[in-house]
């Protein structure tokens, strides 16, 4: 089982990986965004939707041998053999359907540019066990070092040949090497390799657990695929450009702040399956933790989403302020949702993952129904209110597993909202100034901090103090 200052460990570094790239991703995007037009970023967000798609493959098996209580070398080199050929698969049908792509969009400059960006498919899957193994054991120092390693180098050859007019060839190359670098860095980081080992017995018990984990995570990418296919192909390029720049960075925020504590707590969770007591204690403050961070972040972003769109990307980009705002919104009780789930994967009710991913998705896929023939703003809006029923929906199931139900959470998470809400309120009054961007952006931030910081002190919330005492204890480290 995993001591507390390992789980500590693992949170804190799990943190430094997910802002780290964060941070490092939004500079290398603004920068290559003045350089790139909106359509051509529509048009490499199109191919993402059949290159998701084609990763999902690698999440069941991973996702096993981290929840699986002991693996061996046998387990290892079985789903990395798995994972492999089935990636090489995956590349030879993508090259093949690539023409038909573009011929569906109208666009033929895509066919070579999805062959091209198919690559990072079976780059990805060579790696996933090394993943795996730093999660199961909860490393995520060594991730956090690949990460940024490889986020930095193919960002600056990135902007380069943005710079030099490359267009949407920048972007495919750009993300292509983010994976090809990670790749080469976890060979260094984790010391593992595959050896001459397979077991079929053993791959259809990985498997009983983890295609339920697959085809839920397929279901996630067909649900995004949808919205992006219904807006690239009824509307435009550049309308979808629009609408994934403002979704963007709120869900980089929300998947960075959640995945920083799910990917840790997940192992955990698998630990205490047995335990129900401390596993309901341990999803309470998990819940609490992440909502404490998501809720200011999120909130901060929405109030000053215009100052920042303007300073970052330019006048080019002024018509994903209204997305940015109400994504911020829809994903505010992304951690809530998250947890719940993760509840489930470590009690071993996959099945009950897959049901919730289904369900939820059918409400999605409705909202999108009933909006799409009102504009790109319709869509959004349609998806943000499909996200506030899937709270109830993904809690639901652990009333009844933990005693741990709706009105419990909600009460656990208010006090982070309720501040949270008041932080929103003073920073808005600066959108009323007659200041510059810039300036009105760093008051806001400055503003904001400041607030949130002292309310949860004023207000003595327990994971204001619980994550000072981590960050104490981080310093006497070093000291």
């Amino acid at each position: 089982m995993k001591g507390n200052k390992q789980v500590l460990s693992g949170i804190i570094w799990s943190y430094a990986e997910k802002f780290g790239i964060m941070i490092v991703s939004l500079v290398i995007s603004a920068i290559i965004a003045r350089y790139v037009a909106p359509e051509d970023y529509g048009a490499i967000v199109l191919l993402t939707v059949f290159l998701n798609f084609s990763n999902t493959f690698n999440v069941g098996l991973n996702s096993a041998l981290i929840q699986k209580k002991e693996i061996n070398e046998t387990d290892l080199s079985t789903v990395f053999y798995s994972s492999f050929v089935v990636s090489l698969v995956l590349y030879a049908l993508l090259y093949f359907i690539a023409p038909y792509v573009a011929s569906f969009y109208q666009i033929p400059a895509l066919s070579p540019v999805l062959r091209f960006a198919s690559l990072s498919v079976p780059f990805g899957a060579y790696n996933s066990v090394q993943t795996a193994i730093i999660t199961r054991e909860l490393q995520f120092k060594r991730l956090f070092i690949g990460s940024l390693i490889s986020i930095s180098l193919s960002g600056i050859i990135g902007i380069v040949t943005a710079c030099k007019g490359w267009g949407v060839w920048a972007l495919a190359l750009n993300n292509l090497l983010v994976v090809i670098i990670s790749c080469i860095a976890l060979q260094f980081m984790v010391n593992w390799r595959p050896r001459p080992l397979f077991s079929f017995d053993g791959l259809t018990k990985l498997l009983s657990y983890g295609w339920k984990i697959t085809c839920s995570s397929m279901v996630d990418v067909l649900y995004s695929s949808v919205i992006n296919i219904v807006i690239g192909k009824k509307y435009s390029s550049a309308d979808l450009a629009y609408y994934d720049r403002g979704q963007r960075l709120p869900l980089l925020a929300a998947q960075n702040v959640t995945s920083s504590i799910s990917t840790v707590m997940f192992p955990v969770f698998s630990d205490l399956q047995d335990e129900k007591d401390k596993l309901k204690h341990m999803a309470s403050r998990t819940i609490k933790l992440s909502t404490f961070v998501m809720f200011p972040l999120l909130m901060g972003l929405a109030v000053c989403s215009r100052p920042l769109i303007l300073t970052l990307y330019g006048e080019t980009w002024i018509n994903s302020v209204f997305y940015m705002q109400l994504f911020c919104f829809a994903f505010l009780f992304y951690p809530v949702n998250i947890a719940n789930m993760q509840l489930l994967n470590g009690l071993g009710r996959s099945d009950l993952f897959l049901k919730l991913n289904i369900i939820k998705k059918i409400v999605g896929i409705t909202s999108i129904v009933l909006s799409m023939n009102f504009g790109v703003k319709a869509i959004a809006v349609g998806y943000m209110i499909s996200s506030f029923l899937n709270v109830s929906v993904n809690i639901i199931p652990n009333k009844k597993q933990l005693n741990y139900g709706f009105f419990e959470q909600m009460k656990d998470i208010f006090p982070s909202l309720a501040l949270s809400g008041f932080m929103y309120f003073i920073c808005s009054i600066y959108l009323f100034l007659p200041l510059g961007n810039l300036t009105m952006l760093l008051l806001q931030i400055t503003t904001g901090i400041a607030v949130y910081i002292i309310g949860a002190r004023l207000l003595k919330l327990e994971p204001f103090f619980y994550l000072l005492s981590l960050i104490k204890n981080a310093i006497k480290k070093k000291v």
